[in-house]
């Protein structure tokens, strides 16, 4: 078994140039099917739960992407403020309006399904005033 032909073996010819150009071409395709399966699951929504905690009120919460289109606009009335949406992975901002008061904005990512806690930030506070 040196890997030398045979007697009596027949060499395999070559196959033609359109056959190898096809084998080629659907290896591309595979591959190219390939990036954009991967790339559709990276940007497939996922199921997250977001809980905003506020000062009491009505709490008025716009979603917001990272290219400033608006995602969903939900109020708030009552103690539970929490909902489940399904967004993609990515950068959001969250527009809080609590009653009359101006709005707040407070930036959060979503990296797969679970939970992310959003915080309203008092403007007129400055962080850290209430301590002593």
């Amino acid at each position: 078994m040196s890997g030398a032909p045979e007697p009596g073996d027949v060499a395999r010819p070559r196959p033609p140039l359109g056959r190898r150009l096809l084998r080629y071409a659907a290896a591309g395709c595979a591959a190219l099917a390939l990036v954009h399966a991967v790339r559709a699951f990276q940007q497939s929504a996922r199921d997250v739960r977001l809980v905003y905690t506020a000062p009491p009120g009505e709490l008025t919460v716009e979603l917001v992407d990272d290219e400033g289109t608006r995602v969903r606009r939900t109020v708030f009335a009552g103690a539970e403020r929490a909902h489940a949406v399904r967004l993609p992975d990515g950068r959001y901002r969250a527009r809080m309006r609590l009653g009359d008061a101006g709005p707040v904005q407070q930036a959060f990512e979503v990296h797969g399904d679970g939970l992310v806690e959003v915080r309203f930030a008092d403007p007129l506070r400055a962080p850290g005033a209430d301590r002593n």
